[in-house]
């Protein structure tokens, strides 16, 4: 039930299920370059999946691509000025929504919530 209320909010911030992979991406590779492998393996995905989904960021002109010097046939990719100011924005309309929202607890509390949801994320995903 919590997880339908979530993902429906998500989509009214964000504007419809069918991004949130994309943007997930997007998120990431703002933080640092990765590779589509690298991307894949992190979500339990098929970097075939995950190349689409670069593909159609690249078409936006969100990512880039960069050479690699670790392996000749793996691109490095990392989001443009771009993607990154796209990124900001989004964080920015999700506070927003965060700040509106009466009767649940701080901002902060959430974030740190988050921030938890994220390390047992991390631990599952060594198992």
């Amino acid at each position: 039930m919590l997880f339908r209320t979530l993902r429906a909010a998500s989509d009214r911030v964000h504007g419809g299920p069918e991004s949130a992979a994309r943007r997930s991406i997007l998120i990431e590779l703002t933080e640092d370059t990765r590779t589509a492998p690298a991307l894949a393996a992190a979500r339990h995905i098929s970097r075939q999946a995950v190349q689409t989904q670069l593909d159609a960021l690249a078409a936006e002109l969100l990512v880039e691509r960069l050479p690699n010097p670790a392996h000749k046939r793996s691109w490095l990719w990392r989001a443009t000025a771009r993607g990154r100011a796209q990124v900001a924005e989004l964080k920015a309309r999700e506070a927003q929504v965060l700040a509106e929202l009466s009767g649940l607890p701080e901002v902060q509390r959430i974030a740190a919530a988050s921030e938890v949801l994220a390390a047992v994320r991390e631990g599952l995903g060594a198992v």
